[in-house]
């Protein structure tokens, strides 16, 4: 069963602040839709489990990568 989550259950889920929620979203990085009504003076944004999913596995991704360049050794140069 698929359901969408609010900003604040995503924001538990990822144990981050809402406002950081809304920058993932914003900058392209977390797939959201707005569910607000037309009218609406603030913005409803829905995110889908599958969406979250996505998400996490990129974050896993990206340490990986960052963690493999860290473990690298770098050539030390003596200049004396």
């Amino acid at each position: 069963m698929n359901r969408d989550l609010s900003i604040s259950q995503v924001a538990r889920q990822l144990q981050i602040r809402r406002e950081s929620v809304r920058q993932l979203i914003e900058h392209g990085w977390l797939e959201a839709y707005d569910a607000a009504p037309p009218d609406a003076r603030r913005r409803a944004y829905r995110i889908s489990e599958q969406a979250l999913h996505a998400y996490k596995e990129s974050r896993k991704v990206r340490k990986q990568l960052l963690t493999r360049r860290r473990s690298q050794k770098q050539p030390v140069t003596e200049y004396f």
